[in-house]
This record gives C-alpha cells, structure tokens and sequence, in this order.
C-alpha cells in the first residue's frame, strides 16, 4: 500500500488542494459556493467600514446611508468578474432613480491599486464611473460580511440593513428588484 513513492504523495496532495479551492474552503474565495449562515436573507445592520478608492476618495459605509449600496467582490485574476463588473455597472446605470452606490472590491490581498487599474480598464468602466472601485487588503470587509466566494454579492439598504448576501452574482433582474426594495 505505501509503494506509491513520491509521485504517487504528490498526487494526493494536488488532489486535495483541488478540492479545498473547488469547493470554497482554504481562503474560500476561489470557486464553489459557500454555506454560511451570512446568506441568503438578512435585515441586520450592515457593518460599517471605510476604504480608500482608485479615484483619490475615500468609501465609507456611514456617509452612504440613505442610498441602497451593492457590494461586489471580485479579484482582478478572475475572468467571470469582467463580465460580472459590467452587468453591474449597467444595472446601477439603468437604476438611478434608485440612487444606488455599487462598490467594487477588489478581494487579493497583495494587490496594488495598478492591478486593479488595469483591470478596470479591461471592464471599460474609467475609475470614477458609476461602480467605485477600492481594495481590501486585509480582508477586512471579506470577513465582516462572511464572503467566501468571488463574485458573491450584497445588497445593502438605504437605511443600512443587509438585504441579501449572495455567494453567486445575483441576475440582472434580481439586482434590480432588490435596489427597488433597498431605496
């Protein structure tokens, strides 16, 4: 039985790290869906934080109440975030009268706000558009809404409750019905 030899260990080992990404465990934030008691429907209060952002300004969730915000949670590596970055983008364009801040957040933690850029670029939306872009370094806000997902979602009130923490990117639709219901 222990004549697999080295190879046969680095299999094994390969196969595990595979199942700890596909399955969103490790640093939970590489595929699979979450199970965690943060989803689904909420109504608390959302934490509050601050982050700075590409264009110069600083985010702070406090100074946001009275506005619906979305945040997204992205990392410039990740292919299914272009497309994700711009169906939100469309949809907070198409929501104003909602008056609705989407905040983009960029998840990897050794990121520099060059990374970023670029990938802003590569979604065509200019630092200062209707998403606003900034990075968690820390995590910090990864772990205050229990994100374990890239591309996970939450929809927060104008009155500063969690709607809905998504660990997949909500529809168009979706998104829409729920910024109606957040103003």
């Amino acid at each position: 039985m222990l004549a697999w030899g080295l190879g046969g260990l680095v299999v094994v080992a390969l196969a595990g790290l595979l199942a700890l990404c596909c399955l969103g465990l490790g640093n939970g934030l590489v595929g699979g869906q979450a199970d965690t008691p943060a989803q689904g429907q909420t109504e608390h209060l959302a934490p509050d934080f601050s982050l700075p952002l590409l264009h110069g300004t600083t985010f702070s969730l406090a100074q946001a109440r009275g506005h619906p915000v979305v945040l997204y949670f992205l990392a410039p590596t990740c292919a299914t975030c272009v497309q994700g970055s711009q169906q939100l983008a469309h949809v907070i364009e198409a929501s104003r009268s909602t008056g609705a801040i989407a905040l983009a957040l960029d998840v990897n933690s050794g990121d520099r706000p060059e990374d970023l850029e670029a990938f802003v670029r590569a979604v065509g939306q200019p630092a200062a558009s209707v998403l606003q872009w900034g990075i968690d370094p820390s995590g910090t806000i990864v772990s205050a809404y229990g994100i374990q997902t890239l591309e996970s979602m939450v929809v927060i009130s104008a009155g500063g409750k969690v709607l809905t923490v998504s660990a997949t990117p909500l529809s168009p639709a979706q998104l829409t019905a729920l910024l109606q219901q957040a103003a």
